[in-house]
């Protein structure tokens, strides 16, 4: 099945939910590039969504505008031109991992989804998932999160319930305990629950539907769950109650600690910092000017949970880990748009 209703049509993100594929072969939605790859063919003067360089780094006749119209349903509107094409791609791993989480909920109905499109041939808003130049878009680092062997899925459906599932893709059960905190965006617990996990292998499996507790507002407050395995593995995810531009985040003080340059075992060279946050801040973008690619971004960080990063500089830096100087790391998360 190719589903493209959510694109071409106009239908909330939503409706992804509204439809159960046996194997959906093709669908996805656009984002800008980041502002680092859009600085590579855009004068000065271009760097605006709607400028005539910016249309013509776009062949879909309507794509601009849809990515554009679609932000002011979701999110709330961005302050400048770098924080558009970063907010885009907020939206664009939101939009896939909508569908994708509750498609593979619906297993054995749905077996399988694939996402239009892996990696563009030039410099352009597109679909993709990885820039023309080769660096990885939010949603790349998002598809590992949402097609991970083992991952908790979990949407509102509308009537003040959440379901939660889980899926396993393995050979061998999970079994454990899944912890929900009802979180406010302060970062104050506001309610707990706990439930025993059974995921059997090669299965998807609704765990449980939680009814949110009263007194809890849907735009002050979001689910953060996680699956302690008796293994000793945590997987982990965090749902928003209501659209994010809906939500009262709070800003955040996003912390970074340098720990320097390593080299692996396998002789690979990478530097690793920590992240450290006051409350809870979401979709984190890590950009530096050194060539080369973080381990992970996009992801949630946590109060009282910090979070070592590594990144991995392209075989093209020649350096000496021993006289190497630190990597200059800008943050950039979902308050700080707007």
């Amino acid at each position: 099945m190719h589903y493209w209703s959510v694109w071409h049509e106009g239908k909330p993100f939503e409706a992804y939910r509204e439809v159960v594929p046996r194997f959906c072969s093709e669908f996805g939605f656009q984002s800008f590039p980041s502002a680092a790859e859009a600085a590579a063919f855009l004068p000065e003067d271009q760097m605006n969504v709607s400028s005539p360089v910016m249309h013509h780094h776009q062949r879909n006749d309507r794509g601009n505008a849809i990515i554009i119209s679609t932000l002011t349903r979701y999110f709330r509107f961005p302050s400048s031109f770098a924080d558009f094409m970063y907010l885009s791609q907020v939206q664009q791993a939101y939009a896939i991992k909508t569908a994708v989480t509750f498609w593979r909920s619906r297993r054995p109905v749905c077996m399988g989804a694939l996402y239009w499109q892996l990696n563009d041939v030039w410099p352009v808003a597109s679909w993709s998932s990885i820039e023309y130049s080769g660096r990885w878009k939010l949603l790349h680092y998002e598809a590992a999160r949402f097609f991970a062997p083992v991952m908790l899925s979990a949407y509102g459906k509308g009537d003040g319930t959440v379901e939660v599932s889980g899926v396993n893709d393995t050979s061998v059960d999970v079994k454990g305990y899944v912890s929900a905190v009802w979180m406010g965006f302060d970062g104050v617990e506001l309610a707990e629950e706990s439930f025993e996990a059974v995921i059997k292998q090669d299965s998807a499996v609704i765990l449980k539907e939680l009814s949110k507790p009263e007194g809890i507002d849907a735009s002050s407050a979001f689910l953060s769950l996680s699956l302690k395995a008796i293994d000793g593995i945590l997987y982990t995810t965090e749902l928003f109650l209501d659209f994010p531009g809906r939500c009262e985040l709070k800003h955040a003080a996003v912390t970074l600690d340098a720990e320097g340059w390593e080299k692996g075992d396998d002789g690979i060279v990478f530097y690793t910092f920590r992240l450290s946050t006051d409350v809870p801040a979401f979709y984190l973008d890590l950009q530096t000017d050194t060539a080369g690619r973080f381990e992970d971004k996009g992801f949630h960080l946590m109060p009282g949970k910090p979070r070592a990063v590594r990144f991995f500089p392209d075989k093209s830096v020649d350096l000496d880990i021993d006289k190497a100087s630190a990597v200059a790391v800008t943050v950039r998360h979902l308050r700080e748009t707007y």
